[in-house]
């Protein structure tokens, strides 16, 4: 073809064609001859509409970036959404101006050497990068994901380990925590829930067979059903709300959630740390609220635990939250 025309521009049965590129088929439906009309007008029209498309969306990653963050993350979980407005801000700087198909695994890992002091925030961000490139290969931007290209390997993670002891709950429970901390820990303990979802449990929520609970990052809907202990508990907390009506089991003073708009726990989280300041004050050794969590996952069975806590394998149950020392006994010497 003439060289007035762009590059990779043919002619055949009467119409003009681009040639496509194996690298940009997603984005042209897998099509690699694509037509773009049946004279030369026509063409230029279409030629400058894929252009444009193409400025807008995939000609550098700040493109795939913006559309992620205005269509994938907002759906996430609060907690998760303020996470990667962060993160995704550290991929900007490094990978903004970038092609997403000139994107390689060296690039990656260079990524990984620059943020090397923060090894598992490096760890997230990529595994944010990764999930963008996700959705870039059904955006039709990319026909690969290059955070999965011959296995990324990424740094080396140490899983937290404090098991909190029955001593130690005991301790902190009857001698530090005060009365709404002892309730909130008694619930906890027995279900399990991650903090925010503990505090948006709803005096509604219980029914004839349990407590209806939305668990997890997923909001999976899940019944855990009444116990002895179970009960109460529950009537324990029942006893202490504030004189306000309130809709929820935990209340502020006003009978608000603790769980804010934006996913934060602010007002538990001042309770939590100064009470856990003078457990520590007295000589005792700090643990987190997720903790208590770990100790409900290790002082049950694996397959319990993994339902409770909502996980989709039980090996990250295992590799996580089973923190209890495991005893296993020696072989027996086989008699002569």
């Amino acid at each position: 073809m003439a060289k007035k025309y762009p590059a990779r521009w043919t002619q055949k049965h009467g119409a003009f064609y681009y040639v496509v590129p194996p690298g940009e088929r997603a984005r042209f439906e897998g099509k690699s001859w694509y037509r773009l009309g049946s004279n030369e007008a026509e063409a230029y029209q279409e030629w400058a509409k894929l252009l444009g498309d193409y400025e807008r969306s995939y000609r550098v990653m700040e493109k795939l970036f913006d559309r992620y963050m205005a269509e994938v993350a907002p759906a996430k979980a609060a907690a998760t959404y303020r996470n990667n407005q962060i993160q995704i801000q550290k991929l900007r700087a490094f990978f903004g101006k970038m092609s997403p198909m000139g994107v390689k695994p060296i690039h990656i890992y260079q990524y990984m050497d620059i943020r090397s002091k923060t090894p598992v925030a490096a760890n997230r961000e990529i595994a944010l990068l990764s999930h963008v490139f996700t959705k870039a290969i059904r955006w039709g931007a990319i026909e690969y994901n290059p955070c999965v290209d011959k296995k990324i390997e990424r740094n080396t993670e140490k899983a937290r380990d404090r098991y909190v002891t029955d001593e130690e709950f005991a301790i902190f429970y009857n001698d530090f925590a005060g009365e709404f901390l002892q309730s909130y820990l008694s619930v906890k303990y027995l279900l399990g829930l991650r903090k925010s979802d503990v505090l948006r449990i709803k005096v509604s929520d219980f029914n004839d067979v349990g407590i209806k609970v939305k668990a997890g990052k997923t909001k999976k809907k899940l019944t855990i059903s009444w116990t002895l202990e179970l009960r109460e508990a529950v009537d324990k907390v029942m006893s202490i709300k504030r004189k306000i009506g309130s809709i929820y089991l935990f209340s502020t003073r006003t009978g608000k959630c603790y769980v804010s708009e934006k996913g934060k726990t602010s007002g538990f989280d001042s309770v939590w740390q100064r009470r856990m300041r003078q457990f520590v004050e007295a000589g005792n050794v700090r643990f987190n609220e997720n903790d208590i969590r770990a100790k409900t996952a290790s002082d049950t069975d694996a397959k319990h635990a993994q339902e409770l806590l909502q996980h989709s394998s039980i090996e990250f149950t295992e590799r996580v939250y089973r923190r209890k020392e495991k005893v296993v006994s020696p072989i027996t010497k086989k008699a002569k």
